[in-house]
């Protein structure tokens, strides 16, 4: 498969994608969750502002990743959201998922990644989740760049690819506390990996784990920048 036809066949798969997920976003009645969620997002719009609470509710970046829907949807009030605005988010992050099989080819192969791209463009799963106003496929999503990112960054031992990987642990973290399981799982393999494989322990030390204070650093000013409702709620970072 020549390089065109891969990036081809990957851009199809996010479209099959958008179109599993973006069609009747209003029919469905809104769960409680969302609902919630729904609120939180009013309030910001209304000018009453966020502040995490972690007594209630999960991390603050779908509350602020959809204020940006909101915006540029016209809900410029509580009453002007509707299911289609709100919904729009993780379908954006549910797409965005296949893109980011792009970047793997050289790991998992043309074949395989084009196939990767087309179960989780139709997987019932993924589809029902990409319509579902909640934290999750945020976090599948941004657990999924911090994957891909930190193979890249192995790859090319560059400091972009390391504040990439940074970012995307950092919108893990803001996103939803039960990302620690995630990053107990991601941790689990590279030790694994860099016992068994001769490559990964060359890479590894090759690196030298020289980027690795870049990366925390990145990752911890993004889960502030959110968690402190943008430098306005000093108590954010610390009840994280």
């Amino acid at each position: 498969m020549s390089r065109p036809i891969f990036i081809v066949l990957i851009l199809l798969a996010a479209v099959v994608a958008a179109a599993f997920r973006l069609p009747g976003l209003e029919q469905r009645p809104m769960h409680g969750d969302e609902a919630v969620n729904a609120y939180k997002l009013g309030e910001t719009i209304e000018g009453r502002g966020y502040e995490y609470d972690p007594r209630e509710y999960h991390g603050p970046t779908l509350n602020y990743l959809a204020l940006i829907a909101a915006r540029l949807g016209g809900g410029g009030s509580f009453v002007g959201l509707n299911e289609f605005i709100l919904r729009v988010v993780p379908v954006f992050f549910g797409t965005l998922l296949v893109l980011l099989l792009l970047p793997t080819v050289d790991g998992l192969g043309r074949m395989a990644a084009v196939f990767a791209a087309l179960f989780t463009a139709v997987s019932p799963a993924m589809v029902f989740y990409s319509r579902y106003f909640i934290h999750e496929m945020l976090l599948v999503c941004f657990t999924a760049g911090a994957i891909v990112c930190g193979y890249r960054y192995l790859k090319s031992l560059g400091a972009l690819w390391a504040s990439l990987a940074g970012v995307c642990l950092g919108l893990m973290h803001a996103t939803k506390e039960t990302f620690i399981l995630s990053l107990a799982c991601l941790g689990t393999a590279v030790v694994i990996d860099a016992l068994l494989a001769r490559q990964v322990r060359r890479d590894l030390g090759t690196v030298g784990w020289k980027q690795l204070p870049l990366l925390l650093l990145v990752a911890g000013v993004v889960s502030v920048v959110f968690f402190s409702s943008f430098f306005t709620h000093g108590r954010g970072p610390i009840d994280s």
